[in-house]
């Protein structure tokens, strides 16, 4: 016991000594919080001169991974349960629960170092203090990352859907990238197959069949169209306000960004189902209103194309790392 108390002061003293201990110690003082980089070092940091006491750790708790052990050492450095929510990127309850967790994995000798009867306050023997006696001041290092290995939480194309269309109505909230641009790639799936079915009937059954029947199918494709473009708006419109949420930004940029380019797109639509015909004989009749159709249709094309891009740079951005004003962060592997 005393040989493991031994070495655990000492690996507590060499990570004192780092210069990622120093972000950690510093870290309420800061106006900025702990980015990705951060945390990456400060395990690496912990992994390294923690080393030896995890040998002895994984022999005696073969079932503790590599965040409980960082968990651990951590721990008896006295982190405060703030600073240790910031650093792992969930609540201060978690925090709480994991400590329960710990506890019952630990074997009796290691759990008895970790939780001694009594606290000593002094940093040279940082092994002996405990952490259900945490001073409210405590300005001590966070504790490591859950993994490194499995911080990300993976997001598929199939996962990304089924998260979007079971939030359908959903405005709360947080959506990484990869949901948002894999439900976007949906929608451009989607609508490019029913256009190119709607395409193949006009081109090839149309042709054989009665008037009355092809009225009856443009009809048809019209009002199917319509339910298409309306059942895809609500839930691109709900994860775009969740993706401008992991933006920690606000939601209204959403009207812009899929309401508006909407409208835009479904005004030629709305002019040719209108009137397509006179349109069409009054083209012909006057060179005047072609320039104006057509310096309109330019600009309705720029518009559009300056949403996209508006899109791409407010959307391609990474989200806010760790909770921010709207949950939870969904990279998070929970």
């Amino acid at each position: 016991m005393e040989q493991i108390n031994d070495l655990l002061s000492a690996c507590s003293a060499r990570f004192i000594e780092t210069e990622e201990y120093s972000v950690l110690h510093d870290y309420r003082s800061r106006s900025s919080r702990l980015n990705y980089d951060d945390r990456m070092a400060i395990a690496r940091s912990i992994d390294l001169t923690f080393a030896p006491l995890f040998d002895l750790l994984k022999k005696d708790a073969p079932s503790l991974k590599g965040s409980d052990l960082q968990f651990y050492a951590l721990s008896v450095l006295h982190i405060d349960n703030f600073v240790l929510a910031e650093y792992l990127t969930v609540t201060p309850d978690a925090i709480r629960m994991r400590k329960l967790r710990i506890r019952e994995k630990l074997p009796l000798r290691w759990y008895e170092l970790l939780y001694p009867e009594q606290k000593r306050n002094c940093y040279a023997d940082v092994t002996l203090h405990s952490l259900q006696e945490e001073p409210a001041n405590v300005n001590l290092p966070a504790e490591s990352l859950k993994n490194t290995k499995v911080m990300k939480n993976k997001m598929s194309f199939g996962r990304a859907v089924s998260s979007c269309l079971g939030k359908y109505f959903t405005l709360k909230g947080r959506a990484r990238r990869a949901e948002y641009w894999y439900f976007y790639l949906f929608n451009v799936i989607v609508v490019t197959a029913f256009y190119l079915v709607a395409g193949l009937v006009r081109n090839l059954a149309f042709p054989v069949m009665e008037p009355s029947a092809v009225e009856i199918g443009n009809t048809v494709i019209t009002v199917v169209e319509w339910l298409l473009s309306i059942s895809l708006l609500i839930p691109t419109y709900t994860v775009t306000v969740r993706r401008l949420h992991d933006l920690d930004d606000k939601g209204w940029l959403a009207i812009i960004l899929c309401l508006v380019s909407r409208v835009l797109m479904a005004i030629p639509m709305l002019i040719v189902s209108a009137g397509g015909e006179m349109l069409r004989e009054a083209l012909l009749s006057s060179t005047d209103l072609i320039l104006s159709a057509f310096s309109s249709f330019v600009a309705l094309n720029l518009m559009l194309i300056g949403l996209f891009i508006l899109r791409i740079v407010l959307l391609t951005r990474p989200g806010t790392q760790g909770p921010n004003n709207y949950g939870a962060d969904p990279t998070v592997a929970k």
